[in-house]
């Protein structure tokens, strides 16, 4: 019984023996490809960042683009205002003793003040 004991014992070593030459094996082969997966996340990372900052900079330029054009329009709501009120009276009961002419006359002299206003604005 001693003697069968110490086979079955010897036969395990074995065993043991042959399974802890080949885990380090695979836990190379495991690390190997960690490390190829790690450096394609970082890559993919990589792309994605240079993709967000585009994006980023394209929302950047259609908001200025935006919020100029929200101006000239504002101005331009602006300026249509003061026409209405140059040639059209506010009431119909007002009486504006000038002629359509004159109004007419002060329109253009509002737009010119107005363009050139606009224009040292930017």
């Amino acid at each position: 019984m001693d003697s069968s004991c110490h086979y079955l014992d010897i036969f395990y070593s074995i065993g043991e023996r042959d399974q802890a030459y080949q885990e380090p094996a695979q836990l190379r082969e495991f690390n190997a490809d960690l490390e190829g997966y790690k450096k394609t996340m970082g890559q993919q990372i990589e792309q994605t960042n240079k993709k967000l900052a585009e994006q980023l900079q394209t929302i950047h330029r259609l908001n200025r683009d935006k919020d100029r054009m929200d101006q000239e329009i504002f101005e331009l709501e602006e300026g249509g205002r003061a026409i209405l009120d140059l040639v059209q009276p506010v009431l119909p009961s007002q009486h504006d003793s000038r002629s359509i002419a004159k109004r007419l006359k002060d329109v253009l002299e509002w737009l010119k003040t107005f363009w050139e206003k606009k224009s040292t604005r930017g």
